[in-house]
């Protein structure tokens, strides 16, 4: 099966996709916790914020897409979520 899924879709395509689709992602998270710190939250604050609206938002985020994906296809989905993450990264941007 593994070996079949290498055939049937082009690997440079998918590797290419999530490397693209995480890389803002990933920037942004190295910069968010001093952030955070330099507007004046403390570290445990920034804890228990991240720790809990994280789990709450990946349950409902999971819930919603889950309603979602019975109504739509998957790549409008992930055309829908890349142009979602596009503008939350830009977020940073305003908040000079």
């Amino acid at each position: 099966i593994f070996f079949y899924f290498f055939k049937k879709i082009d690997i440079k395509i998918i590797v290419l996709f999530v490397l693209l689709f995480k890389f803002v992602d990933t920037a942004l998270n190295v910069m968010t916790i001093p952030f955070f710190i330099e507007i004046g939250f403390s570290k445990t604050e920034i804890l228990y914020i991240i720790k809990v609206f994280g789990m709450l938002f990946v349950i409902f985020g999971s819930i919603f897409g889950g309603f979602f994906l019975k109504k739509n296809n998957i790549w409008n989905l992930l055309l829908i979520c890349c142009f979602m993450q596009i503008f939350s990264s830009f977020l940073f941007l305003f908040n000079l």
